[in-house]
């Protein structure tokens, strides 16, 4: 089991203390500096500066979208590769009653 430790993650400007696995410290890292860089491209896409939960609202946003399309993709290619098996299972099925 792995063991674990606190960290301090820094991500819209505000430092935050999290007790963590020791195996997940990169990716809450690189979750840090996605944040941050969508922050980056939020504030620079809007001529009216937005305020930062606005901001990190759009982010979540985006995030649970791409989430939920992941999903959809890897559902669609679940039904997609349990077609084929059962089309090669009627395939074989038909060859042998020949």
């Amino acid at each position: 089991m792995d063991e674990e430790f606190l960290i301090n993650i820094l991500v819209a400007g505000k430092r935050y203390s999290i007790t963590i696995r020791r195996d997940e410290e990169e990716i809450f890292r690189k979750a840090a500096k996605w944040i941050d860089r969508k922050i980056m491209t939020y504030q620079s896409k809007y001529e009216i500066p937005l305020e930062k939960q606005d901001i990190l609202a759009l982010i979540a946003l985006q995030a649970i979208v791409e989430q939920l399309e992941m999903e959809e993709k890897n559902d669609e290619s679940l039904f997609e590769m349990k077609i084929r098996e059962l089309n090669n299972e009627l395939e074989r099925y038909l060859k042998d009653t020949k």
